[in-house]
């Protein structure tokens, strides 16, 4: 009841139950345009409570800005733009309620499902479409195989990562797609399908493995994974996404002058390797340890596995300028790795 109050009440309540949304608020503005620098505030580590929660948006308001601020709210809005897009562009209504349904899923918070769907259902008009919460009655399963499920929903693995040719991403004065991604170092062929919890089993049968093989494979076609190999200073170039996901030529999206300002007029800073690590440390390099070359740091690590083939391996964004197989260090808690560079994003 005293959080509801000092909700509605702000201006007024700046301790007890209203001290979080008070200084949230501090936290947000005082980020300014630019903000003090990544990991360079103070608010999520001894003032502010429960930072980790929604109120991580004053902490990264705090950090980078107003800039920063809104390029995320820019990135939710980008990806809601693209999915009610695509279900609108779909050829029949099941893959347009399909594709709103899976676009509203990724957008919403966790836990706050409940509320969204009473609002949905409250906002039902002309179509008659029944809503229901089915997170915890679905699985998605990976199978290396490049077919549709007629009877399941299915999300085929880019051409290009597959090794089944290459998306048309049109071309522009700096080239096509060719220019960053010339030959993948392996293929990662394979399919995601929607399965109902109750027929999993069945659908998987005896022939199963774990998402450490699954991840070890990705590694080893050196298909970035969001989030474990980009940042918030990621651009499509640096990571071989011009093909598989950015269309040089057509759509209009946010970012979309930066991706070609960067392909016509010059190089990404970064690029996307695979690190083959020499096996001296049992343990494998950490998401975000970083990766040295002449005693600097050149970048960072973005996802490590042990491959059953290539032994352990490892994706990392470095600096475009870092020469092909270079010998590259990666610290670990106890000692240092040595790897070599082969090249996925072309320098």
């Amino acid at each position: 009841k005293e959080r509801f109050f000092s909700f509605l009440h702000q201006s007024g309540v700046t301790s007890g139950a209203g001290y979080q949304v008070s200084q949230s608020k501090v936290y947000l503005g005082s980020g300014h345009t630019f903000g003090v620098g990544l990991l360079g505030g103070q608010g999520g580590y001894t003032i502010l409570p429960n930072a980790h929660t929604d109120f991580i948006f004053s902490i990264i308001g705090e950090e980078l800005g107003l800039v920063g601020a809104l390029a995320v709210m820019g990135l939710f809005f980008a990806l809601a733009l693209f999915g009610y897009r695509a279900a609108l562009r779909a050829p029949d209504r099941f893959g347009s309620l399909m594709a709103m349904g899976i676009t509203t899923w990724i957008i919403t918070q966790p836990n706050a499902e409940v509320d969204l769907f009473k609002y949905l259902n409250g906002m039902r008009f002309m179509l008659r479409v029944d809503l229901a919460n089915v997170t915890k009655d679905y699985a998605v399963v990976w199978q290396p195989q490049w077919e549709s499920v007629s009877e399941y929903p299915t999300w085929l693995m880019p051409p290009d990562f597959a090794g089944e040719g290459r998306m048309d991403a049109g071309s522009d004065r700096g080239g096509d797609a060719l220019r960053y991604v010339a030959e993948r170092p392996a293929a990662f062929r394979g399919r995601e399908v929607i399965v109902p919890m109750a027929e999993v089993d069945a659908f998987l049968g005896d022939d199963v493995a774990g998402t450490w093989a699954l991840e070890a494979l990705r590694i080893a076609a050196a298909v970035p994974r969001v989030g474990r190999d980009t940042d918030h200073r990621t651009l499509p170039h640096e990571v071989g996404w011009i093909g598989p996901a950015v269309h040089l030529s057509k759509g209009c999206y946010r970012g979309q002058e930066a991706v070609a300002r960067v392909h016509n007029l010059g190089h990404a800073p970064r690029r996307l390797v695979l690190l083959h690590l020499d096996g001296s440390e049992e343990e494998l390099p950490r998401h975000e340890d970083q990766v040295w070359f002449n005693g600097q740091p050149i970048g960072f690590i973005g996802s490590a596995a042990q491959h059953y083939e290539l032994g352990p391996i490892a994706t990392a964004v470095i600096n475009r300028k870092v020469e092909p197989d270079a010998p590259v260090r990666v610290p670990t808690r106890h000692n240092y790795i040595n790897a070599t560079v082969q090249n996925v994003v072309t320098p």
